[in-house]
């Protein structure tokens, strides 16, 4: 065996001084994980108040023939809770054309219907009006006690086959609260 040389001593000395600093930094990495800490956060959380409701998400209205002018005609009145705070309501109709669909056998029969003429929501015509209904804080005070008056009102039924129609009338009720 020939004895080290110089060169052969350094290039020992730093392969050493490499390994230890592994293995230092592997310990150091170790022991920063060996002690987790847990934190608990605590949420609470509280429902505001809600400042506009109305009283049923869903009305059953019947609509009422009128043999005179062969037109089915139907009348509500919409209510609504905590509206005191409301600046301003505004009312759109969604389905832009609803229509009384027949039903035979409890199936609806999409080639009949009726078309629906106009939806008045406190004397404000909803059919085929973009914007939709608006009313200020005084307009609502004035249907406060008796709600928000709803007329629906079909296109004549004339030339309609004889049977029971139903359809759906969506509303949107935007209010700015104050």
């Amino acid at each position: 065996m020939q004895p080290f040389k110089k060169t052969h001593l350094c290039v020992l000395k730093k392969y050493l001084a490499v390994a230890a600093l592994s293995c230092a930094a592997s310990v150091i990495s170790v022991k920063s994980i060996a002690d987790p800490k847990n934190l608990d956060i605590e949420l609470t959380a509280q429902v505001p108040e809600k400042e506009f409701k109305l009283e049923e998400k869903k009305i059953e209205l019947a609509m009422t023939a009128d043999t005179t002018k062969e037109i089915f005609t139907g009348e509500t009145d919409i209510r609504y809770l905590n509206a005191e705070k409301v600046q301003s309501l505004k009312v759109k109709l969604i389905n832009h054309l609803p229509q009384l669909i027949l039903l035979k056998d409890g199936e609806r029969v999409l080639t009949d219907n009726i078309s629906i003429g106009s939806i008045l929501i406190n004397n404000q015509q909803l059919v085929n009006i973009e914007s939709g209904a608006n009313f200020n804080q005084n307009d609502l005070k004035s249907f406060d006690q008796k709600g928000i008056h709803l007329k629906i009102t079909s296109e004549s039924y004339e030339n309609a086959p004889e049977g029971k129609y139903e359809g759906t009338v969506t509303l949107q009720f935007d209010a700015t609260i104050s």
